[in-house]
């Protein structure tokens, strides 16, 4: 090692930067929490680097993982404040990289990419899933199993999630600064576990990446986790878990300047996909909890929902509330669903029943009415209330203090008696829904998911959009919808309550429209009146044609899982919209933005008479079971796949291109789409690779003899050097150009050298 390397790597733990010497001889003077420390660097002559330190001699990294990082008291801290769970169950789950598919157990996935860490080079997974699939839970076990076995030493990496939800907290490094002071380990900070990622003693796991998004919003986040990937320079694994609705890799790839700014390091961007519960796990989760009939009790749940996949039986959070509820007596299974539970709306059907069974808990009975003390009616109000209070607050958590402030407001209104006020006061602060922050902050409450909070504060958003038709005063709607981005959760759960919808439809979109048009710069109500619209139209009879006018902007997967029809949008702005288990018939969208339209075409889509009139798209991404099959940016082949997919593409009273039929690419052209979409994937490809994945089938020749070259010569990729380079003796090459300016002139005329690239590529 070099001493500008030892330098460093002393720097990261000392207390002060210039209380650290260096001494010609190989002493090294520092201080460590307050207390002057001294070492002695030395080679031996094997030529590896060792310290000697307080009569002991050291290999320099057994040195720095035992005395500078002191992972010893990490790992046990880890094991005293983050248990695993007694119960838990490994979910299904998809390693997907950029050399193959792996299906597996979810924590034998993540283990797997946490132990083969890159050696000249790092690697970013982000685990993704819808809410309630169990990202937290996994990565909180596998952080509580890794670090048992670090202190047994079985493993020489420790695995620290840093759960960035429910933080009052803007920045990355002010989470993790925050994490340390909460495991209590002093001697640490922010350089130091950059320092621990790079030298492979620690993966960390940033878990609510979406959460960080909401605080500072989602380029500012985005940008944030860039900035980390770029300080770890190119060493170490990043572990990102963050709901699907969010972003996912390809996503993250665009909206970050990792690959626009020819980044040397050798990155590799991974995805473990989470996948649904299926009966074997349901059962086990059953059987850790010691009921005595766990597969008796799955049948009893399926024969009430009669679906395999009803996300009450395959969304982790939703069972775990069931099996509270029924606590492994078949009976109660039966008393449970004493309604119907549609697919669409477990999670409301979850939260009034246990709402309903809080109604009967609190045994308490009003001597003058013969009630409860709080009627469902009332939990639902406080409830919502609450969660009204922290979106106002913004932040994810509440004192009981101001629990029971709210509780006492709502006394009037509900004519409670006097004499039961202060036993309601007392209880409430336990609610079934509420549990406490952490061990640090006992006199604070959060909702006990995500979820359920944003469907309570669906209920207030519901009561705030009924008060505006009641009153015809817009202005608390308006408040509330100009705080932050909604939760697409929150407009899906909200417009089931709203008071005859399709007779007041009209009204709340002159209510929209008045809101938008008052607003003279862009803030968060164009987006969430562009979340809310889709789920409200959602639950109409369409019997009425609806148009909507306003500048507004709609984004992600609010389009998904729809069925619209009868419907003109203009003026919109759509944000990476995707089209999964869509049927769009008679929609059409006129003077529009599309950055991006994303088509699901192993789902179920329909088009009927769906036509995009004087509107710009920027990008077609064409998906199959989740994988990126082509990127198309060229306004050509951009109106090739809108016509292919029954969509009419129209600039001014001209449809373009209407008799457009699908036509092959050519095998050169497909090899070379592959080749280039893989740098989504990896900023660097290497030609050992290619040979050994056998990826491209009988065309790496066509790859590396002539679509190589003829990248080459268009500048499009360039050869480089790197260390894996130099030791595999193979060559490496990287994207020069950005990628969507590559794809957009494909098929457009000029002499631009791309259009002159792709008019060569599509001559083979």
């Amino acid at each position: 090692m070099t001493k500008e390397e030892i330098k460093k790597d002393f720097l990261a733990y000392a207390d002060d930067d210039s209380d650290v010497l260096f001494e010609s001889n190989g002493d090294v003077m520092y201080f460590k929490n307050g207390t002057e420390q001294i070492c002695r660097i030395k080679t031996n002559n094997e030529g590896n680097s060792i310290v000697e330190y307080q009569g002991e001699v050291l290999a320099y990294r057994t040195f720095i993982a035992k005395h500078l990082a002191k992972l010893d008291l990490f790992a046990r801290k880890i094991i005293e404040k983050r248990k695993g769970l007694d119960e838990f169950v490994d979910s299904p789950g998809i390693l997907q990289t950029g050399h193959y598919s792996i299906d597996g157990n979810a924590l034998g996935l993540l283990q797997k990419e946490c132990d083969e860490f890159l050696e000249f080079g790092s690697k970013i997974n982000f685990i993704t899933a819808d809410a309630g699939h169990g990202k937290s839970v996994l990565l909180k076990q596998f952080q509580a199993l890794q670090a048992e076995r670090y202190i047994k030493g079985e493993s020489n990496y420790l695995f620290w999630h840093v759960d960035l939800q429910g933080r009052d907290l803007v920045r990355l490094g002010e989470a993790i600064m925050y994490d340390l002071g909460e495991l209590r380990l002093p001697g640490l900070y922010y350089p130091s576990i950059i320092n621990l990622i790079q030298k492979r003693f620690m993966i960390l796991a940033i878990d609510g990446f979406d959460e960080l998004a909401a605080e500072i919003g989602g380029v500012k986040a985005v940008s944030s986790l860039s900035s980390f990937v770029n300080e770890m320079a190119g060493q170490g694994t990043l572990i990102a878990a963050s709901r699907r609705t969010f972003f996912d890799t390809h996503d993250y790839i665009k909206r970050t300047t990792l690959l626009k700014n020819k980044v040397p390091y050798d990155i590799n961007f991974n995805e473990l996909k989470l996948q649904n519960w299926t009966k074997k796990e349901v059962i086990s989760y059953f059987s850790n909890l010691a009921f005595d009939e766990p597969e008796k009790i799955y049948d009893a749940i399926l024969s009430e929902v009669h679906e395999e996949n009803h996300p009450v039986l395959t969304r982790p959070f939703l069972l775990a509330k069931i099996a509270t509820a029924v606590e492994g007596d078949l009976n109660k299974v039966t008393e449970f669903f004493s309604c119907k539970c549609s697919s669409n709306e477990s999670v409301s059907y979850i939260v009034e029943s246990f709402t309903k069974r809080e109604v009967d808990k609190w045994k308490g009975v009003d001597n003058k009415t013969g009630q409860p003390y709080l009627t469902f009616e009332q939990h639902i109000q406080l409830l919502a209330t609450i969660a009204k209070e922290m979106w106002d607050a913004q932040k994810d958590f509440i004192t009981i203090e101001e629990i029971e402030i709210y509780t006492v407001l709502l006394f009037d209104e509900w004519n409670i008696e006097e004499d039961l006020r202060q036993i309601i006061v007392r209880i409430v602060g336990s609610h079934a829904f509420l549990i406490p922050v952490n061990d640090s902050k006992m006199n604070a409450r959060k909702f006990d998911h995500v979820e359920f909070k944003n469907y309570f504060l669906a209920r207030a958003l519901a009561g705030l959009i009924n008060e505006s038709i009641n009153t015809g005063n817009i202005s608390k709607l308006k408040r509330f919808l100009y705080i932050e981005q909604l939760p697409d959760s929150v407009a899906m759960y909200c417009f089931n309550y709203i008071i005859d919808l399709n007779k007041n439809i009209q009204k709340l979109i002159e209510y929209f429209k008045a809101m938008i048009d008052s607003e003279w710069k862009p803030t968060y109500l164009q987006l969430n009146i562009g979340t809310l619209f889709p789920f409200m139209i959602d639950k109409i009879d369409f019997k009425t044609p609806i148009y909507f006018d306003s500048k507004v902007n709609y984004s992600s997967l609010i389009f998904e899982n729809k069925k619209l029809c009868n419907i003109t949008f203009e003026n919109g702005t759509f944000i990476n919209i995707s089209l999964r288990d869509t049927i769009l018939d008679n929609v059409h969208f006129k003077k529009c933005d599309f950055n991006e339209i994303r088509i699901e075409s192993a789902s179920r889509v329909l088009f009927r008479d769906v036509s995009i009139l004087d509107s710009n798209v920027t990008s077609i991404v064409l998906l199959r079971d989740g994988e990126v099959i082509e990127v198309a940016y060229s306004p050509h082949r951009i109106n090739e796949l809108l016509t292919i997919n029954g969509i009419k593409l129209i600039d001014g009273n001209t449809i373009i291109d209407s008799d457009i039929t699908a036509i092959e690419k050519s095998e050169f052209k497909k090899t070379l789409s592959k080749f280039i979409l893989k740098f989504n994937k990896m900023t660097i490809q290497y030609e050992k690779n290619i040979i050994n994945e056998k990826y491209l089938g009988n065309n790496i020749h066509l790859l590396l003899e002539e679509i190589i070259p003829l990248c080459i010569d268009y500048k499009i990729i360039e050869v480089i050097e790197t260390k894996q380079s130099k030791q595999s003796s193979t060559t490496a090459w990287r994207l020069t150009v950005d990628m969507e300016d590559l794809f957009k002139h494909d098929g457009i005329e000029g002499n631009h050298p791309l259009t002159k690239f792709w008019r060569g590529v599509n001559e083979k």
